[in-house]
């Protein structure tokens, strides 16, 4: 899965990098630029292009100066920004993925451990062991009545609020008719 996840970005920055590689050596490989005179000289100057390296950008505007501002631009945003937030991306795709599982298992060996323990215990105090999960550990329920403890500013609020209701209520009831 982490390979597959490599292998897709590594595809995907192939879909970025190639087209740029075959249009800077068509550009600049005929033109007596440094390191674009055959496409393995080209692919490494490519290569360190996106690592930020330096480039010879001085004789690529001698040679051709739209094309090389255009392309080196261009791809400075594609490969560096686009593609490095896209690994970014699968790198944390793939952590979650792999917390997730170590989660999962942790609270599958928590219950296999407490499955173990029940087996070892007796059957009164199996039963113990429940009625006091049951009875002590559950949530506690508790009746609470907020109309007891209300006071005049609660009253008028639900007061206001019942009125404003009315209101849209009758409002609808116009628009139905």
């Amino acid at each position: 899965s982490d390979l597959g996840d490599f292998l897709r970005f590594f595809f995907l920055f192939l879909v970025i990098f190639i087209p740029y590689v075959a249009s800077f050596w068509v550009f600049f490989g005929n033109r007596s630029v440094p390191g674009f005179h055959n496409v393995s000289s080209t692919i490494f100057s490519m290569y360190t292009i996106s690592l930020g390296y330096d480039f010879p950008h001085d004789e690529m505007e001698d040679a051709d100066p739209i094309m090389a501002d255009l392309l080196v631009a261009t791809y400075l945003a594609l490969a560096t920004v686009i593609a490095l937030n896209l690994f970014i991306a699968v790198l944390s795709d793939t952590f979650q993925r792999v917390y997730d599982n170590a989660k999962a298992n942790a609270i599958m060996l928590k219950a296999g451990t407490m499955l173990n323990l029940e087996e070892k215990l007796t059957r009164a105090k199996l039963n113990s062991y429940r009625h006091e999960i049951y009875f002590e550990c559950a949530p506690l329920e508790e009746f609470y009545d907020d109309d007891e403890n209300e006071g005049e500013d609660l009253k008028k609020i639900t007061v206001q609020t019942y009125e404003d209701v009315g209101e849209v209520k009758g409002l609808i009831e116009n628009l139905d008719e």
